[in-house]
């Protein structure tokens, strides 16, 4: 079996967001030298395997994201275009194997190019639906914002999920809105990340504070909003909220910052180097998002042993059980949050027992489990493409 990969993630020197998958994707094909040829944003990598973006698209992707940066990421277009042109660079460099795996998906050209050299294209299901994630965003910015959000779907990500062969999807609140809008339940595999077991790990509490911890990139979709509203109401003594993560909306940053002036438990860390410090000094996490695909810091946390408080659209909603390692609540659901942070702070001995279960349950999330389970579905699709082939369905 011969495999290539095609990557918006970083390799060598360079890291971004999706380095630490890709490498983990990439682990067993390397190990039984599978790998015929790795196609990424930047890499260091000397091997002739490895190819990255040209010149002439790293000077396109830093030319738009400059516009996002000046007009305050209103129109993102850096992350829509960027991708145009390196799915038109990777469609051209691409070569013949068995299978390519894309990660994650909204490379269409590559895809048909992988498709027409006879390849399975199998694509990373990394998050929502862009129709489904648009869609909550306008309803967000008219019920918390009281302003229109004009809708900017990217259309080649349901594209891609409809062409590729096979998808594996992050986790079951994903693959539902891949049913959703059409895509082909016998083609999707579902297959949660890992996490740096090694880093993140339990410690002893500095001090006797409830601290319910959030960390994100604050948007009108992770739903501080109504925890926001939860705490509001909840009063607690000897308590804090606290807030690590940048906030990406300047409508949402001016609630935030209102919440905080009129309350002193409320704490806000906008950067952090040392973020583990922070999980092993809360009380419980919470991360009631609208849409995630599998969202490491909730895994994260789980690791350092904190109970979970999560939305049903979240990654670590498919694989906790309620009342064992934490909650699951409805989106929107402020009254459930509200209820759920109550219910551990005047229950010290749960917020113990559910952590040591979280940290047991993250255990089996590490990166090396996911790489044995992605090469064991590429393993899979392959043979399936095997017994296609005899029965004449490829040519």
């Amino acid at each position: 079996m011969k495999i290539s990969l095609v990557s918006n993630g970083d390799l060598g020197n360079y890291h971004n967001l999706k380095s630490d998958e890709l490498k983990a994707v990439m682990k067993y094909f390397l190990l039984n030298d599978e790998v015929s040829q790795v196609i990424c944003r930047l890499s260091s990598e000397k091997r002739s395997i490895y190819s990255s973006m040209s010149f002439i698209s790293k000077s396109f992707h830093f030319l738009f994201w400059l516009f996002d940066k000046f007009t305050n990421f209103k129109f993102m277009i850096s992350s829509k275009y960027t991708f145009k042109v390196f799915d038109f660079e990777a469609s051209i460099k691409l070569k013949n194997s068995d299978i390519t795996y894309f990660v994650p998906f909204p490379f269409i050209r590559t895809i048909r190019k992988a498709k027409a050299n006879g390849s399975v294209a199998v694509v990373a299901g990394t998050s929502a639906v862009s129709d489904y994630v648009e869609k909550l965003k306008k309803e967000e910015y008219k019920k918390i914002l009281n302003k229109n959000y004009k809708l900017n779907v990217n259309k080649s990500f349901l594209r891609s999920l409809i062409e590729a062969d096979y998808i594996i999807a992050y986790s079951n609140f994903v693959k539902s809105t891949y049913l959703e809008y059409g895509v082909d339940e016998k083609k999707i595999f579902v297959c949660p990340l890992g996490i740096e077991l090694d880093k993140f790990n339990i410690a002893k509490k500095k001090d006797d504070v409830f601290r319910v911890l959030m960390v994100a990139d604050f948007t009108i979709l992770k739903g501080l909003q109504y925890v926001l509203r939860a705490w509001k109401k909840l009063n607690l003594d000897n308590a804090e909220l606290l807030l690590i993560g940048d906030i990406k909306d300047k409508d949402l940053e001016v609630i935030i910052n209102e919440y905080i002036a009129r309350d002193d438990s409320i704490v806000r860390v906008s950067h952090t180097r040392n973020i583990v410090k922070y999980y092993q000094n809360a009380s419980i996490f919470i991360h009631p998002s609208l849409t995630e695909g599998f969202e490491k810091v909730s895994f994260e946390a789980m690791a350092c042993g904190l109970p979970i408080i999560v939305s049903n659209h979240t990654g670590a909603s498919s694989v906790i059980s309620e009342g064992k390692e934490g909650f699951i609540v409805p989106i929107r659901d402020s009254e459930s949050i509200e209820k759920h942070i109550k219910y551990f702070y005047d229950n010290p001995k749960e917020v113990i027992r559910m952590g040591k279960n979280s940290r047991k349950l993250a255990e089996r999330y590490s990166w090396d489990n996911f790489s044995g389970k992605i090469y064991k579905i590429i393993k899979t699709v392959l043979r399936k493409r095997e017994r296609k082939s005899k029965n004449g369905i490829y040519n």
